[in-house]
């Protein structure tokens, strides 16, 4: 079962889980009433958070430019991949494009320990971390993990049924090895 005050004590509130309610991505009490279905198997990692963001909402917004739709009709549709963690690597660093953030050396070194504590909470061997986008990959990759890669769902130029398709592709791919 998922400690969900644990994680928001540590994720300070920037981790989500891939679970939508059908018709309303803002609804994040699906979350707390699904409980028994969220793990830590897949876990996605995102750059950064757009903004102060209230706890579970990451992940779960409706804002322009924004496609958390996409992800509730991808990632929330696969059965491998529904009830993911997902969160943001940078905590504190906000804004809405990712070359808005600082993603200096001590930067980095503040927010490892996080991402590690964050880990740690689904005592899983081996999950399998996702990131979003090329920024995030190539952090990871760098760090020492080996992510599994997904474009950023919300990139210049990207169409929905692309994004869906990769998404379901990449889900296919990881029930092979879970």
């Amino acid at each position: 079962m998922v400690d969900l005050a644990e994680i928001e004590r540590i994720s300070n509130g920037h981790g989500s889980f891939a679970i939508w309610r059908d018709g309303d991505v803002r609804d994040i009490s699906i979350i707390k009433e699904r409980s028994a279905d969220l793990h830590g198997r897949v876990i996605f990692i995102g750059c950064n958070p757009s903004g102060m963001i209230p706890p579970f909402k990451n992940f779960h917004s409706v804002h322009r430019g924004g496609h958390d739709s996409w992800l509730a009709d991808s990632i929330g549709k696969h059965p491998g991949l529904r009830g993911a963690y997902m969160t943001d690597f940078y905590k504190h660093e906000y804004s809405v494009q990712e070359s808005g953030v600082d993603s200096s050396d001590e930067a980095i070194k503040r927010n490892v320990p996080i991402l590690h504590e964050e880990l740690a909470l689904f005592k899983t061997d081996n999950p399998v971390l996702v990131a979003f986008g090329d920024k995030t990959y190539k952090l990871l990759t760098k760090l020492g993990f080996t992510p599994e890669y997904l474009p950023h769902y919300a990139r210049r130029g990207m169409k929905r049924e692309e994004f869906i398709s990769a998404v379901m592709q990449l889900g296919d791919k990881i029930d092979q090895f879970t």
